[in-house]
């Protein structure tokens, strides 16, 4: 059947003849075979999952709004009060109080590139001389901000992170020039799970009257629930001063399904600068939570329905597990000669090596397996840590264990690649054409 042409290229994309429901589903079933198991990508692409349970809770809330767009909620009356209860609960997370305000994304890069032309529009309406904005970042702040930058025409200004990895927060001080309208920082940084100074950051934009943000996306349904089970967290939310707007992801520690995400406003004062109302076509005023203008209410549905089930004691036992989890890990590598762990604040554990060359252990884990993130500057293995069993967790050391050995024993490794590299390396061969073609686009330019 054409329709199925993954394994016939020549055949036409779309078919004549439609094929059965049991013969599309039993395909994808086989596509959905290709992915890595759950064992393999636990420290990575099936991270921020949660337990079967909380994915059934999710799936079936998702399905019950599967067909609803969030374009509508104003015409829907239940699902406008999911979406009045969700906003209220990511304010509440967050030391919001009363005057918090928050809309529902698509995911971490919408909620940055929304609070980027929030950003941008306090600027044009309190200083309209600025005719090219910047904000200055650290240098570990995510991605999403260029680009958001690029989308926005704002100018991003990213300045070299401290000795300890953290915002430098002198150097993002002497980045502060006359167009400089706001300043960011991560809560913690992907990259580095490391919480930037944010109180210092925060008190710098007051000085200079610029706009704060905070980008949680990791942090923002984590945090709250590590501090309360027990381990120290840096002050990062609205009981800060001079935050004006945080970016926390639904889908990442919330563990609702893909794709759910918040930004969250100090006031609306703040957030007035969100909505762009359009009114010049026939049908009238136009408006929207966020970029987007279709949304699925279904993951708005499961992001309130996963919140309700788990509720504040759910959360802080799993944060207490994720630690504990990674602790674990810890432990283990501690006793393997010739690997290491960094500090880190809350559920990313990152592997430095002084003996061996990272993307060589990263070949060898993925030859038995394992699916890895990782940085390049420095190079380190990136497991992103989620409550897993003992066996799960030995199973890793001891594949690591034997990676390191071969290694020492003078074997060749074939490398593997650390994750977002231009060879197209997280799936390599593997890779869709749309990712080879865009880089070699992009190369081309």
């Amino acid at each position: 059947m054409s329709m199925l042409r993954a394994d016939k290229p020549n055949e036409p994309a779309f078919p004549s003849k439609g094929a059965s429901a049991e013969d599309v589903l039993q395909r994808i079933d086989e596509f959905k075979q290709e992915t890595p198991s759950r064992t393999y990508g636990k420290f990575s692409l099936h991270a921020m999952e949660g337990s079967d349970a909380i994915q059934d809770v999710g799936e079936q809330a998702y399905r019950k709004f599967i067909r609803f767009n969030t374009v509508f909620s104003f015409m829907l009356e239940g699902l406008g009060r999911i979406e009045d209860d969700l906003h209220d609960m990511c304010v509440e997370m967050l030391n919001g109080g009363e005057q918090g305000r928050a809309n529902i994304t698509s995911g971490g890069s919408e909620s940055i590139y929304c609070a980027l032309h929030a950003m941008r529009e306090w600027a044009r309406a309190t200083r309209p001389h600025i005719t090219t904005p910047e904000v200055v970042v650290p240098y570990s702040a995510h991605i999403s901000f260029s680009r958001g930058a690029h989308f926005l025409d704002i100018k991003l200004i990213r300045v070299p992170v401290a000795k300890d990895y953290r915002a430098d927060v002198g150097a993002m001080e002497r980045a502060i020039g006359p167009n400089t309208i706001g300043l960011a920082a991560s809560a913690p940084s992907w990259s580095y799970d490391l919480f930037d100074p944010i109180s210092e950051v925060a008190a710098l934009a007051q000085q200079h009257d610029l706009w704060c943000h905070v980008d949680a996306c990791v942090g923002g349904f984590l945090a709250p629930f590590v501090c309360k089970a027990g381990y120290p967290i840096p002050d990062y939310d609205f009981t800060v001063p001079g935050v004006l707007s945080i970016s926390a992801d639904l889908h990442k520690y919330g563990y609702s399904p893909k794709p759910c995400s918040a930004v969250i406003w100090r006031s609306e004062e703040q957030q007035k600068y969100h909505y762009c109302a359009g009114t010049d076509w026939p049908t009238g005023p136009y408006v929207t939570q966020s970029l987007l203008g279709s949304g699925p209410a279904g993951a708005t549905v499961a992001a309130w329905a996963v919140l309700n089930h788990l509720g504040e004691e759910g959360y802080t036992a799993i944060a207490r597990g994720i630690m504990e989890t990674k602790q674990k890990l810890i432990d283990g590598i501690a006793d393997i000669d010739g690997v290491s762990t960094w500090t880190s604040d809350t559920s990313i554990l990152l592997i430095d090596s002084d003996e061996f060359e990272i993307d060589k252990l990263v070949g060898g884990m993925q030859a038995l397996g394992w699916v890895l993130f990782g940085n390049h500057e420095p190079p380190l293995i990136h497991l992103t840590v989620e409550t897993a069993s003992d066996e799960v967790v030995q199973l890793f050391l001891s594949d690591l264990t034997k990676v390191t050995n071969t290694l020492r024993a003078g074997q060749d490794i074939e490398s593997g690649a650390l994750a977002y590299s231009s060879d197209g390396a997280e799936g390599g061969e593997r890779a869709p054409r749309w990712a080879k073609r865009a880089w070699a686009l992009i190369e081309s330019r």
